[in-house]
């Protein structure tokens, strides 16, 4: 028997029990299609694919996103209307602006310059 056991710990993210780790009890296959037999609870085997665990061959780290490439996609094209496009001047009448009980926008913006209406 060997005086250390072998750990294996789920890495794959998407995996349900992923950053678990158990004992390694034997491998089948290969590395790319391959499974981990591992002690689960003691009496227990769970048969785990290798690619999502630690003895998979590392990969390059690649950022990952919550958003989807699609997304990103919509996300870059909206991004490069907004730069080729002149910004949109959102015009609100004058008359919406002052309250109800107030008088009419012509002669509130006459008064202010001095004029008489």
């Amino acid at each position: 028997m060997r005086d250390q056991l072998e750990k294996v710990t789920v890495t794959d993210p998407t995996h349900p029990l992923f950053r678990q780790e158990f004992v390694l009890a034997t491998t089948t296959g290969s590395a790319v299609s391959g499974h981990a037999h591992v002690v689960y609870r003691g009496d227990v085997l769970l048969k785990l694919p290798i690619r999502a665990t630690n003895l998979s061959p590392a990969s390059p780290s690649l950022p990952t996103s919550r958003l989807s490439l699609e997304a990103i996609r919509d996300l870059i094209r909206l991004a490069l209307q907004r730069e080729t496009s002149p910004p949109a001047i959102i015009e609100t009448p004058v008359a919406k602006q002052v309250e109800n009980d107030a008088e009419p926008a012509s002669e509130t913006s006459l008064r202010a310059t001095g004029e008489k209406p």
